[in-house]
C-alpha cells in the first residue's frame, strides 16, 4: 500500500501519526525536499531539489509515527502481511 502526503509549511515540521487498520510486516519510505521552500532543479543550476531515503518510525504493527519535514513530500510504501 503506497501512501503520500505533503508538509507545505515553510518552516516547520509537522509530527503525524496514522493507524493504518492493517498490521504489515514492513515498511520503507522516501522524501522529496530540498534546503529552502523555494529550491528548484534546472538544466543551469546543480540539483537543490533531490530524493532520499525517509525513516519511518513504527509505533506497533499498525500504527507509524512520522515527523514530515517542512516543505517536503513523502512517500510511505507499506508491505501488508
Amino acid at each position: 500500500m503506497n501512501m503520500t502526503s505533503t508538509n507545505s509549511t515553510p518552516y516547520k515540521d509537522i509530527h503525524l501519526e496514522c493507524n493504518n487498520g492493517k498490521s504489515f510486516k514492513s515498511v520503507s519510505g522516501k522524501v522529496v525536499n530540498g534546503k529552502q521552500i523555494t529550491d528548484y532543479n534546472s538544466f543551469d543550476e546543480k540539483e537543490k531539489v533531490y530524493i532520499k531515503n525517509f525513516e519511518v518510525k513504527r509505533s506497533n504493527d499498525k500504527d507509524l509515527d512520522l515527523l514530515i519535514p517542512a516543505h517536503s513530500i513523502i512517500l510511505i510504501q507499506l508491505y501488508l502481511d
